[in-house]
């Protein structure tokens, strides 16, 4: 499968957050694409606070 978007590098912050919750089993289980469009999805919030509800 080729990825149409740059694949999105994952920021150490979010890598934490994710297994800091047990959440990190879950987002691997996703497809490649749908991991690279969560991680771009929360790189493009502007305000911290749309990045924390993204991120939750």
């Amino acid at each position: 499968m080729t990825l149409k978007r740059p694949r999105a590098a994952m920021p150490a912050s979010i890598r934490r957050e994710l297994d800091a919750t047990g959440l990190m089993q879950a987002f691997k289980a996703r497809a490649p694409y749908q991991r690279n469009d969560y991680l771009h999805w929360i790189g493009r919030s502007v305000r911290a606070a749309t990045r924390r509800k993204r991120i939750d």
